[in-house]
């Protein structure tokens, strides 16, 4: 991973191998970021993705196999049970040229990932029993 300083926040390059949301929330936690935007793209090796069932809170999990490009990576940093916890969905295109999206779970970088961290203040995220997910408590 390499990293740069900006004044609105952070310039990250992730290499093959590295995990995407593991890489992340670990160079959160030692920047000490606990609040931002982040959008990306590059490649993924087996994603895998979720699509929520607001019915039951629950999400249905998908493993995408082999090589995907990063279309579009688009979420954010926030607190959770005072970790840095980031909330991320992607676009993704195959061999096929096909588009696939969703939750993203997890998936390894294959080249490059090359991803921006828009910091802003802090933000916390609590567990809400009714929506049964944990939600932005103090935007």
């Amino acid at each position: 991973m390499r990293t740069r300083q900006e004044p609105w926040g952070w310039v990250v390059c992730l290499e093959s191998g590295e995990s995407l949301r593991q890489s992340l929330e670990q160079l959160c936690l030692e920047l000490g970021v606990e609040g931002a935007q982040v959008s990306g793209i590059g490649g993924l090796l087996n994603p895998q993705l979720g699509y929520w069932q607001s019915d039951t809170g629950e999400y249905t999990r998908h493993t995408l196999e082999g090589r995907w490009e990063l279309l579009s990576l688009q979420g954010n940093i926030s607190l959770y049970e005072g970790r840095p916890f980031a909330h991320l969905h992607v676009t993704l295109s195959g061999p096929d040229y096909q588009v696939r999206g969703g939750h993203f779970f997890e998936g390894s970088i294959t080249a490059t990932a090359e991803i921006f961290l828009r910091t802003c203040r802090p933000l916390r995220r609590d567990w809400d029993a009714q929506v049964r997910a944990g939600l932005w408590v103090d935007p």
